[in-house]
């Protein structure tokens, strides 16, 4: 699921005050009419924030599996390199397959510190995301001063 871009929340116009009654009525006409459309507009904002955080979760997820993976081929190929650290004791041709095992599991390792630091950015936009989302649900605000990466 590709993230959702969201749109832009109209504003509100001048709300009728009691200080002005002069212009009460038409300023209250004025900004009851536009609170439909500004109440649709806040929903597919809070879909989109929902929709993105959810995606960010899955990836999180999916990194975090991966890291697992990584992990987990990671220590084979540590348990390959030993076996075939003790072949090469024993001829030549086993020296040449420890070194293959090693350079296995030297990959393995970088691929698994680079799944995991995946993971971790994963989770953390996947955290940022929701908290993003929660604001928005619970003020009805979408701070545009700060900008997420």
């Amino acid at each position: 699921m590709p993230l959702t871009e969201p749109n832009d929340v109209p504003l509100l116009p001048t709300p009728p005050s009691s200080a002005n009654p002069a212009n009460f009525d038409a300023r209250a006409d004025a900004f009851l009419d536009a609170l439909p459309a500004w109440g649709s507009a806040v929903d597919a904002v809070g879909k989109a924030a929902h929709a993105n955080a959810e995606h960010a979760q899955q990836q999180a997820q999916s990194a975090t599996d991966s890291a697992a993976e990584a992990l987990s081929s990671e220590e084979a190929a540590s348990s390959s390199q030993q076996a075939a650290a003790t072949s090469a004791q024993s001829a030549q041709g086993s020296a040449q397959a420890a070194a293959t095992s090693a350079q296995s599991a030297q990959a393995a390792a970088t691929q698994a510190q680079d799944s995991q630091a995946a993971a971790a950015a994963s989770q953390a936009a996947a955290a940022a995301s929701a908290a993003e989302a929660a604001s928005i649900v619970t003020t009805g605000v979408i701070d545009d001063s700060q900008t997420s990466t």
